[in-house]
């Protein structure tokens, strides 16, 4: 017996030197485009980046040009999760959005969904908060020499266990071809409202959140739901 590590994106996304994604066209047409991470928010109107992950997590999840996503006027510069949740809510008509604990995002993420993160975090010895979109995550899972001890399928099959989210957070220096900048490691022992939860960079560079806050997005049943990973 032994283990094997995977990671599991959400749907529509492509790495490629940049990041693309699965677009609908005026025809209906689906082609891959060019989705920018480059941090380009105004940090006067975004200072945390939760804007900036929220036009491009719900461009993905809609298939709609990530342009078209236009901010509602008088939107705060520092929301809170409950205020990203319903700007979200009517950006993705058919989605259900609502706060919810970092150890639903696998779930959502099994559902065809994401997440998006605020995290608390000290760096440096100072505190910071900024924002993070949740694009897939790590497993586990238990193989013998005949291969997986169960079928494969989903997440809640039993022979996959989640180890971490996979995150982009606002402002990070992007791998253009690994699809996320950092990891949050998931708690071992069951779920969990709060944290702290190790934060690790691509860069090696690690530090712990005092507490999270996610908005988890899934397709409600009755639309139907891009294939599961």
């Amino acid at each position: 017996m032994y283990k094997t590590v995977s990671h599991h994106f959400i749907p529509g996304l492509r790495f490629h030197s940049f990041w693309y994604y699965q677009a609908r066209g005026s025809t209906g047409r689906v082609r891959w485009a060019r989705l920018p991470m480059v941090s380009d928010a105004c940090a006067q109107a975004d200072p945390h980046g939760a804007w900036w992950c929220a036009q491009r997590c719900a461009a993905v999840l809609a298939q709609r040009p990530w342009r078209s996503m236009q901010l509602p006027p008088g939107l705060p510069a520092q929301p809170d999760a409950r205020q990203m949740a319903h700007v979200l809510q009517q950006w993705l008509p058919g989605w259900s959005a609502a706060p919810a604990s970092v150890q639903v995002c696998t779930h959502a993420l099994e559902n065809g969904g994401s997440a998006l993160l605020q995290l608390h975090v000290w760096a440096r010895s100072a505190p910071s908060i900024l924002w993070a979109w949740v694009v897939g995550v790590e497993v586990q899972a238990r193989q013998s020499l005949q291969g997986l001890t169960t079928a494969p399928g989903s997440l809640q099959a039993g022979h996959l266990s989640p180890r971490a989210l996979l995150i982009v957070p606002f402002g990070q220096d992007m791998p253009w071809a690994t699809g996320h900048t950092a990891r949050v490691r998931l708690h071992a022992r069951g779920p969990q409202l709060r944290g702290p939860h190790e934060v690790v960079a691509q860069d090696g560079c690690w530090f712990q959140d005092s507490g999270l806050d996610a908005v988890v997005l899934e397709p409600e049943p009755r639309h139907g739901a891009v294939p599961p990973m």
